[in-house]
């Protein structure tokens, strides 16, 4: 039986740590489905567990919701019971203030790329991991939510472009001279940018499973 910490369990699945411990925490804290087992008081994920976290990351591409994929679990899976001593303590909540989350990623972002090439940044970020203090490593984990919130900003304008590409002519296209169109580009712009600002908010916490 192979046994992973977070950090070495989320590569395996090519995801943020935040993301696979948001999925297994709702899993055991909220829903009471699968306990994941401890070490000295250190989670350590198991070959179980993988097969579990390959499964929902398979039905998320596949555009099943959070909900839909842990109520159908315990039909593929036979899920970890908890502990008596844990199972009756209640759920922890987490208030998220979007804006200013968004707000302070954007400094650190200036700050940091400021000071760092893009290949001494990759190389910094491998250090941090093993040899940084605490306080760096949580500055690392703000600019890998960076890097999440610039790839949720490019999948909501490809998801706009995609809407805005099957709507009618008459409505993406205005006349040039008596017998030419052409595509209105700052009607387009501005239904990109609402489409964007009004998701946001939504995909972030999708990214980070926050409900």
């Amino acid at each position: 039986m192979r046994y992973w910490k977070i950090s070495d369990f989320a590569k395996q699945l090519g995801k943020h740590n935040n993301t696979v411990d948001g999925w297994f925490r709702e899993l055991e804290s909220e829903r009471k489905l699968h306990y994941v087992s401890r070490v000295d008081d250190e989670k350590v994920y198991d070959e179980l567990d993988l097969k579990i976290a390959k499964f929902i990351v398979k039905r998320r591409d596949n555009k099943w919701s959070l909900n839909a994929i842990f109520d159908d679990l315990p039909n593929h899976f036979e899920l970890r019971p908890l502990p008596k001593e844990v199972e009756g303590k209640s759920k922890s909540t987490q208030v998220v203030d979007i804006d200013k989350m968004r707000a302070t990623l954007k400094n650190e972002m200036r700050e940091i790329f400021n000071d760092l090439s893009a290949e001494q940044m990759k190389e910094q970020k491998k250090e941090m991991k093993n040899l940084l203090p605490s306080r760096e490593q949580e500055r690392l984990d703000r600019v890998n939510a960076i890097m999440a919130e610039r790839k949720i900003s490019r999948a909501l304008e490809e998801e706009a472009l995609s809407l805005w590409n099957n709507k009618p002519e008459e409505e993406r296209m205005i006349k040039v001279g008596w017998f030419r169109k052409e595509e209105d580009r700052d009607k387009r712009d501005s239904f990109v940018k609402k489409y964007v600002d009004e998701h946001f908010e939504e995909y972030l916490k999708r990214e980070f499973d926050i409900q």
